[in-house]
């Protein structure tokens, strides 16, 4: 990304230069003095992984240079950029029947992903210009391992009729996602989930890392630290250089051409040899190249691949039914990671690898948009509600909890659960429930949404055990003595791919939003 030129509405000057293959090589090839008007970032995903506190003001850092920049610009400006190659394509394709009115957009997003994380690709999707502001129905989510699973299921060679059950591991390069499906109609591919999914950040980005803490031994870790702040395109290279082995890595070593800097510190092959047998590797430097034979790979590859069929493994041992294993993702092109898993698996049920692996979400995610249904029914991993404000009674309520107001006790920030932990969500199930005013003159009533992590939960507040809060709703103003009599409607839509809330007043006005707009200010 470059500034100057964004796009309209965008609210920042950046736009995108290269993606892929080609912005490494672009930004290996800039000078220093052009560094600091660009912007260069990989796996941006992954920094989104494991924040909580997701909103408009996040953001993203340069891989070069620690720059941050807001994630809604970065992830936007993305988007913006695939836009435009899809309107060309449809343009080219169907030059004045296809308007933009007429597309549905889907985003594919870690099924682990919490609903901050979605919430920031809506937004994206907004700054990006491939929706309006507000919960636009033209954007669909789909979560990846869903969309791949409804792809495999739906090609004739996977051979599972209905009533069958299914693991599905998406192996990528920042997560693995492992969600469990069981066929309910074989002609038109409708599954349920038979477990919530789950997964984590083992994907082959944790190789990566195995790597450059290799370096880092060899080298020295504030060596290697100094090296990426004050060589950044020869760092970017380097990457490029290791991703390039990995990723062709099969049955025989690799080598890998080090900068002459980070070669010249590491020193002789004598100093490697030092290494070699304090760690019972066999690394060898030779002429400014890093060799690393079949053996030291595989251990490198050891704690994502082993990490990964140890998930899976305590997946099937809840269902030992499981029929068959699909691994897909661009990791699933692997073949230690599918020997592994025919290593582990094949006794006991069938492990397959489909025809590029790593297309699977791309075409379910199609498959979604046309029949998002597909998904019959969801188990949901958490409990969704609001905090309430009812009477108290002594029987039922804590102490600590009561609170007088104008004179009444009420029991405060008391857990009102529309959808309970674990519990199975039928495609857009809809709950609404009533709620009253508790001041005089009231004139809106606010709802904080929260998520509980556990079953039975009964408080709600932000420091509380197992809670977390989401966000906030208002409801439309109306006359104070209307909304005493006939309350608010709050609204939970479920068994989407996001959630999404409402609150709707007795005349009809409605507030409506997914939790992307909810307490973000």
């Amino acid at each position: 990304m470059t500034r100057g030129g964004g796009w309209s509405g965008s609210g920042d000057d950046w736009r995108v230069v290269s993606i892929g293959k080609k912005a490494v090589r672009d930004a290996v090839n800039l000078r220093s003095r052009e560094r600091r008007n660009y912007f260069f970032v990989r796996h941006f995903k992954m920094q989104l992984y494991g924040t909580t506190n997701v909103n408009d003001r996040l953001t993203i850092k340069d891989d070069q240079t620690s720059v941050n920049i807001k994630a809604v610009t970065v992830i936007g400006a993305f988007l913006n950029a695939m836009k435009a190659v899809a309107l060309e394509q449809i343009k080219s394709a169907s030059p004045s029947a296809i308007t933009e009115a007429d597309i549905l957009w889907v985003v594919t997003v870690p099924a682990i992903w919490r609903e901050g994380g979605k919430r920031l690709m809506r937004l994206s999707a907004e700054s990006g210009g491939l929706i309006k502001p507000g919960r636009s129905a033209s954007l669909l989510l789909a979560l990846e391992p869903e969309a791949a699973s409804i792809w495999c299921l739906s090609t004739p060679y996977s051979g599972i009729e209905k009533g069958e059950t299914v693991v599905v591991a998406d192996c990528g390069g920042g997560t693995i996602d492992v969600t469990v499906h069981t066929v309910i109609n074989r002609e038109e591919t409708v599954v349920k989930e038979a477990l919530p999914c789950d997964g984590g950040d083992w994907g082959s980005t944790v190789i990566d890392r195995q790597f450059f803490k290799l370096l880092d031994d060899l080298a020295g870790s504030s060596f290697m630290a100094e090296f990426k702040n004050k060589h950044p395109s020869d760092w970017v290279e380097l990457v490029d250089a290791w991703e390039t082995s990995k990723c062709s890595f099969s049955d025989t070593g690799v080598n890998i051409k080090l900068p002459s800097q980070i070669a010249a510190h590491i020193g002789t092959q004598g100093d490697i040899d030092v290494y070699n047998s304090r760690q019972e590797t066999d690394y060898e430097l030779d002429d400014g190249r890093l060799y690393i034979d079949r053996n030291d790979m595989v251990k490198l590859f050891a704690p994502a691949v082993k990490t990964t069929v140890e998930h899976v493994r305590s997946t099937l041992a809840k269902l030992p039914d499981t029929k068959a294993i699909f691994i897909v993702g661009n990791f699933a092109n692997c073949t230690i990671l599918q020997k592994a898993f025919r290593d582990a698996f094949e006794e006991r049920c069938k492990v397959l690898v489909p025809p590029q692996p790593g297309d699977c979400i791309m075409k379910g995610a199609v498959m979604l948009g046309n029949a998002p249904q597909s998904v019959a029914e969801r188990i949901s991993k958490y409990a969704y509600g609001v905090a309430n404000y009812p009477p108290f009674d002594p029987e039922v309520h804590s102490l600590a909890y009561k609170e007088i107001i104008e004179g009444k006790a009420y029991a405060k920030n008391q857990a009102s659960w529309l959808v309970k932990y674990g519990e199975k969500v039928p495609f857009g199930k809809v709950v609404t429930e009533e709620y009253i005013p508790i001041y005089t003159g009231q004139t809106s009533i606010g709802f904080e949404v929260y998520e509980g992590r556990a079953a039975g939960i009964t408080y709600l507040s932000e420091d509380a055990k197992n809670v977390r809060k989401l966000g906030y709703i208002k409801s439309a103003k109306t006359d104070s003595d209307s909304l005493k009599k006939h309350g608010v409607k709050f609204t939970m839509l479920f068994g989407f791919s996001e959630l999404a809330v409402k609150t709707e007043l007795v005349d009809g006005s409605v507030t409506e939003a997914s939790l992307v707009r909810v307490g973000l200010g």
